[in-house]
């Protein structure tokens, strides 16, 4: 007998984790600003959500892990200097002021890899963002803030566990950005 369940299904997303100096910062930078808001996200848990999937097959992971593996997009440099307020689903946020070429590629080579593959993706445009608190009864106004600096060299297929204590996202794989190598003869 098996010690899984048959067709145990997981919750995942891929996105961008947070390395321990980058939750420091960004820990440091808008404590002021959410302090007593609602319920903050752990450090650990911090990420930029590039692909949400929602309850995958288990069976279905070494696909998931070989269509990541296939994209070549290069290292780039995240500057985090906005933080803001969505109303629903009740949420404070940090992001960019703009978007990257790099993250929308990959961003947009994961999507289309996806929807190739028959998984459904969000409907909605990509709004990079890092949740910072949930259950927020009220937020600030959209704000600029000090930047900082976030150099993104890999993403994560990532797991959602839900544990007593709150959800914990497990990486579960990561690939490390790099540029397409051009072809043998190209000039």
């Amino acid at each position: 007998m098996s010690a899984r369940p048959a067709g145990r299904r997981r919750r995942l997303f891929f996105g961008l984790p947070l390395d321990a100096s980058l939750q420091a910062a960004v820990g440091t930078a808008v404590r002021p600003h959410v302090r007593g808001r609602g319920r903050r996200v752990p450090p650990e848990n911090l990420h930029l959500t590039l692909a949400f999937l929602g309850a995958v097959a288990e069976d279905r992971i070494p696909q998931l892990a070989a269509l990541a593996a296939g994209i070549a997009v290069a290292p780039f440099t995240l500057e985090l200097t906005r933080l803001g307020y969505w109303a629903r689903p009740r949420v404070i946020w940090l992001a960019p002021a703009s978007v990257p070429p790099a993250l929308a590629e990959l961003a947009a080579a994961l999507r289309e890899r996806l929807e190739g593959a028959g998984f459904p993706c969000d409907a909605r445009p990509f709004a990079p963002h890092v949740t910072l608190v949930r259950k927020a009864g009220r937020g600030p106004a959209v704000e600029a803030i000090p930047p900082l600096s976030w150099p993104v060299d890999r993403f994560c297929l990532f797991e959602s566990r839900t544990e007593p204590d709150g959800a914990r996202y497990v990486p579960l794989a990561c690939w490390p950005l790099t540029p397409a190598r051009e072809e043998e003869g190209d000039d």
